[in-house]
């Protein structure tokens, strides 16, 4: 059996897209998914400087910290033991951690069936 370096680009394209195209069709007719009646019971039902389910959602500083602090890094290049090359992709992945911070609340603020929901 050929390794997957060893399988020409075009072919492995191809593949990709096959598998994409299966996931694709599997998830239509699989029918909508259904959301747990339950999803909006959060761990910290408290609120705290009019902040619904506070700690919950304050929990996600973590996020805008480290995703900020990681593009404070790539400011000045690549750190020692990353690679040049990969420079874009830590970008995108450390600008969608710190983007992370604000989901929360406006989801647990609203009533279910909106923002998206399934009721």
């Amino acid at each position: 059996m050929p390794r997957l370096r060893e399988i020409q680009p075009v072919p492995r394209l191809l593949a990709l897209l096959g598998m994409t195209l299966v996931a694709v069709l599997v998830l239509m007719f699989h029918g909508p998914i259904t959301q747990s009646a339950a999803y909006h019971a959060f761990a910290d039902q408290r609120a705290y400087w009019g902040i619904p389910n506070s700690l919950d959602t304050l929990s996600n500083l973590s996020f805008l910290l480290v995703g900020s602090a990681g593009l404070f890094a790539l400011r000045r290049g690549v750190p020692a033991g990353g690679l040049p090359i990969l420079r874009p992709a830590y970008l995108l992945f450390l600008a969608g951690s710190a983007l992370l911070f604000p989901t929360e609340r406006p989801l647990s603020a609203s009533p279910p069936g909106r923002n998206g929901d399934r009721p």
